[in-house]
């Protein structure tokens, strides 16, 4: 994490070509760091000890969906049950 604050900060005097190839990267990973600069910038600073090393934030259409899927997961373990992968998508994809 702290290698993707030392780029975001490096990017104000440096291009992407030379931010890769100063940190040894690929330039595709320079400019997706960069583009989630604020989203880091921000996870950096909630968690000092610099124990995380990536942050990774998603956003799906089916929020509400994934929510209750964890909450019956978490039920479920609470109770003694062993779930499987194929049972959470069976869950959350039916068939028509």
């Amino acid at each position: 994490m702290s290698d993707k604050v030392k780029v975001i900060e490096a990017s104000s005097t440096k291009s992407s070509r030379q931010l890769a190839e100063m940190f040894g990267v690929g330039r595709t990973q320079i400019l997706g760091i960069l583009k989630m600069k604020d989203v880091i910038i921000k996870a950096y600073k909630e968690n000092p000890s610099n124990n995380r090393k990536y942050v990774h934030q998603r956003s799906t259409k089916t929020e509400d969906l994934n929510l209750l899927v964890w909450q019956w997961y978490q039920r479920m373990k609470e109770q003694g049950f062993h779930i499987t992968g194929v049972m959470v998508n069976i869950i959350r994809c039916p068939k028509p």
